[in-house]
């Protein structure tokens, strides 16, 4: 998880940088929003540093409406309604306190992880690798169909949920085929790539030691069990 104190003192220089006189001008009124065909180079960076600091509002649960009340206050020099002497107590406070309940729920759901794998290796067509890794092979390869190692670079399509359902991640949403390393991915990819034959369809259910961990990313979360639909198309080298 990033730190907090680090991305906004980051996110406030971007700021400073991109209006140096942010501290004297007042604030703009909020319009109807422009096409992107007649934004300027200076409108089109405001609104790419509005976004990557909306990353941060949903990672790190704040009230949207205060961060857009306090970018406005600061461009108009405004006194702030925290007062910059608490600013390092605050943040860093706030900063325990999310990573706390992260850390808690973490933890539970390593449990939960463990239920659902009994549960689902019990479902017909799922088996196990020695690792932990499930799969259900939903087209089978050919008998001579060839199979990648390691240092192979293959194309594949797939589809990435979390147990609920949640799609996280799909290759139909890049445009099309993806293309990777088998040993640069995470190990449940790796395992079950080197498996496969070219041509194969399978589904994998990945525990979260052989995913992401406790380091995912905001748009999974810590511990997460990830199912894939990976459809191997290519050994390229």
């Amino acid at each position: 998880m990033r730190l907090l104190l680090p991305f906004l003192a980051s996110a406030a220089f971007a700021v400073e940088t991109l209006n140096p006189a942010a501290a004297t001008v007042e604030s703009t009124p909020v319009t109807a929003p422009a096409p992107a065909s007649a934004l300027d180079l200076r409108q089109k960076a405001s609104y790419l540093i509005g976004v990557n600091m909306s990353q941060a509002v949903t990672e790190y649960n704040l009230d949207a409406a205060l961060v857009a009340q306090a970018i406005l206050d600061a461009a108009a020099g405004k006194e702030p309604l925290v007062a910059k002497a608490e600013a390092q107590t605050v943040l860093g406070a706030y900063q325990q306190e999310i990573q706390g309940a992260k850390d808690k729920q973490a933890a539970g759901r390593l449990e939960a992880n463990k239920v659902w794998l009994a549960d689902n290796l019990k479902k017909e067509g799922v088996k196990a690798t020695a690792s932990g890794l499930q799969y259900k092979v939903l087209v089978a390869a050919k008998d001579d169909a060839a199979k990648p190692v390691a240092a192979s670079q293959v194309k594949v399509h797939y589809k990435g949920t979390l147990t609920d359902g949640t799609v996280f991640d799909a290759s139909a949403n890049h445009g099309g085929p993806a293309t990777f390393g088998v040993g640069q991915v995470i190990k449940g990819w790796t395992e079950a790539l080197q498996l496969m034959g070219v041509g194969a369809k399978w589904e994998l259910y990945i525990p979260s030691e052989l995913a992401y961990g406790e380091q995912a990313p905001p748009s999974i979360g810590p511990n997460q069990i990830l199912v894939f639909e990976v459809e191997l198309l290519e050994i390229l080298k």
